[in-house]
């Protein structure tokens, strides 16, 4: 992944916004030396609802029609890019969790290009 710690949560957030209504495979892992892969979420990605309470900014990102989705909170971000040269997967480190986010290549040709 590209440098993530470089990369502020409301530009994620525009990225998050940009694949909305793509077909996605988002893959849930721990981080560390040996990740284990906890879980995966398959579907459009729709927009999820505000958590905000207070001073606390989350969201919850859907994906698929059935209610699952992730939790992004500035208190368990950890950084954010595009898989090395790759320009379709989107990697989220929140706390001990690493979200890879895959765009399925029907949906590929509308992403913009990224350096």
């Amino acid at each position: 992944m590209d440098d993530a710690s470089s990369v502020p949560i409301d530009q994620l957030l525009a990225e998050l916004l940009g694949l909305l209504g793509k077909t996605v495979s988002v893959g849930i892992a721990t981080t560390g030396d040996t990740p284990v892969m906890l879980a995966n979420l398959y579907g459009p990605l729709l927009a999820g609802a505000d958590l905000s309470e207070g001073t606390t900014d989350a969201i919850f990102v859907q994906v698929g029609n059935a209610g699952s989705g992730f939790i992004v909170a500035p208190e368990t971000y950890a950084g954010a890019g595009w898989s090395g040269s790759r320009t379709d997967t989107l990697v989220i480190r929140l706390g001990a969790v690493s979200l890879w986010i895959s765009v399925e290549p029907e949906d590929m040709p509308g992403l913009r290009e990224r350096t």
